[in-house]
């Protein structure tokens, strides 16, 4: 009965939240529904989520500076899983569906622009440099894609966990590569970071 009411708690907190900041944009809202909505979407938009994007780097730069031995092998790796003729046979020949819904998934999850929405979200930006509006927009893809996906793969592959291949693909590994680190405490970390980032987009 505990577990119970907790969830119901925890889901109410979460559908709060969502609405506070899902109504921020709404033009029927009254300007005090606006106010509040719009201080919670800022605040998390504008303070935590920075926050947690920065500790992010910081603690997968300090693991990997702390195994840099083992940086070679993980480079190795990730040349060696891209371009061998084995992953590519075996994607079209085992399980071709399969390979595309995870590699579309992972583009669309990765950043905005995988589905398309990061362009119209820049477009209906109100400011008065839409070029620089632009930049940020490629900056957002090349930070999101090229420095937190590979700084997420080498924290994988320089921790040292097992990859089990369909068991662990997700967020379980991040957080396993990091709770070997540093400790369990991390997962704690991890889960508050991605719930921030999920409730900001």
């Amino acid at each position: 009965m505990k577990k119970v009411m907790k969830k119901t708690i925890y889901s109410m907190f979460i559908a709060a939240t969502m609405l506070l900041a899902s109504c921020g944009g709404n033009s029927n809202a009254t300007s005090t529904e606006k106010v509040a909505t719009d201080y919670v979407a800022d605040t998390v938009a504008t303070v935590v989520v920075p926050f947690m994007a920065f500790a992010y780097i910081i603690f997968a730069l300090l693991l990997i500076f702390s195994n840099l031995d083992k940086i070679p092998m993980a480079v190795e790796l990730i040349v060696k899983g891209a371009f061998n003729p084995s992953a590519f046979t075996g994607g079209v020949v085992g399980s071709f569906l399969v390979s595309m819904r995870r590699g579309v998934s992972r583009g669309i999850f990765s950043n905005e622009a995988g589905i398309g929405t990061g362009s119209i979200a820049h477009a209906c930006a109100d400011t008065k440099a839409p070029v620089k509006q632009g930049m940020f927009g490629i900056f957002e893809v090349f930070t999101d894609t090229i420095i937190i996906c590979t700084l997420t793969a080498l924290v994988i592959l320089c921790s040292g966990v097992g990859i089990d291949y369909g068991a662990a693909a997700g967020a379980e590994l991040t957080i396993s590569g990091f709770t070997s680190a540093y400790g369990s405490w991390v997962s704690i970390f991890t889960a508050v970071a991605m719930c921030c980032f999920a409730f900001s987009t």
